[in-house]
């Protein structure tokens, strides 16, 4: 279903890119940066958590753990699992159900930051996960429009002029990131993401970016044991944006697909 519906959304798309200068193989580039590039995350608390993920393998869902940062209904969530997913996840086990994450769009260091406040302003990158992965307009518990990384124009074509001019910005290598409170608070603030299948610590996170007030203390030390048990590099995130560069290691400014 996502690609006659990302394909009927190209067209108005190029006219709204035409409008504001922009050539005709733009939509492409941006339909590749976010085929291919866009950092897909996981918002969390890592001074809460990394206890729990010293213990584990896995990054787990909410009917696993039993905690979450969003609705704790587990009766609405198989709900709108159900309509979103038709019958995919009716009878699955806890292990094999849906995990949540965003797509950083604008590639903001600091990750989401709607989603920061609710959720955790650490979090991990994917990787290995990209073609596995649905991805929505907005929070998926109000429906909105889903795709693949590979059929994204009809999600794309959602997004406000002032989303659709940052996203083009990063992806063009106009900009290296966008804040992304430029994101539509209409529709959360943020562009969700679903991925399916499991999120193995050791074979699916890229990097883990950790908040500049993790300055030194146990919890840091924590944080960083783990990262090494894992063999992941942990990044602080810069503590001042200007808009332009940033004086931290970032796995998109050295052309890494996150995929």
């Amino acid at each position: 279903m996502a690609r006659p519906k990302s394909q009927n959304a190209e067209p108005g798309l190029q006219r709204r890119l035409s409008k504001w200068g922009y050539s005709k193989d733009t939509l492409t580039k941006v339909l590749a940066y976010i085929r291919d590039e866009a950092p897909i995350v996981i918002h969390v608390d890592l001074v809460k958590y990394v206890s729990c993920f010293q213990a584990d393998t896995h990054y787990r869902n909410q009917f696993e753990t039993r905690t979450t940062g969003g609705s704790s209904d587990l009766g609405k969530r198989k709900a709108w699992e159900s309509r979103l997913f038709p019958e995919s996840y009716d009878e699955v086990q806890h292990f094999d159900r849906v995990k949540y994450g965003v797509l950083n769009a604008v590639n903001d260091p600091r990750g989401i930051m709607s989603v920061a406040k609710q959720y955790g302003q650490d979090y991990l990158v994917l990787r290995g996960a990209r073609l596995r992965t649905t991805f929505s307009d907005r929070d998926s518990c109000t429906q909105g429009q889903q795709a693949s990384c590979e059929w994204y124009a009809h999600v794309l074509e959602k997004y406000t002029d002032a989303e659709l001019q940052a996203v083009t910005e990063v992806a063009l290598g106009d900009r290296l990131y966008v804040d992304s409170t430029v994101l539509d608070t209409a529709a959360g603030g943020y562009k969700e993401v679903q991925i399916h299948g499991e999120i193995e610590f050791k074979k699916h996170i890229e990097a883990v970016v950790v908040h500049p007030s993790r300055r030194k203390g146990k919890h840091l030390e924590k944080i960083e044991a783990w990262c090494r048990a894992i063999n992941v590099p942990l990044l602080r995130m810069p503590e001042y944006c200007d808009g332009t560069a940033f004086d931290a290691p970032w796995p998109q400014a050295s052309g890494s697909q996150l995929v």
